[in-house]
């Protein structure tokens, strides 16, 4: 549970540091909150599903980013020229 956390954070920090490069040279990108879409998904999660957001502003259920808790299997997809 730990590595799998551990590991969807790491992924989804350094995808934010690329989503943010990418702003510095004026390309415009949101993310998407996506889940597993199965009845696993916790309600924190399912109150996030396909919502999207600027780089850093909340989701619906207050978080910035994914993983919002240990075992979360949401990823953010990016959302380019939005």
């Amino acid at each position: 549970m730990v590595a799998r956390t551990e590991t969807a954070f790491a992924d989804i920090q350094g995808n934010r540091e690329a989503y943010e490069a990418a702003q510095d040279i004026g390309i415009e990108i949101q993310w998407q909150w996506k889940t597993a879409e199965d009845d696993l998904v916790s309600d924190e999660c399912a109150m996030n599903a396909d919502e999207i957001r600027d780089i850093g502003n909340e989701f619906p259920s207050g978080a910035t980013e994914a993983p919002q808790h240990p075992n979360c299997r949401c990823d953010l997809i990016p959302i380019v020229g939005a």
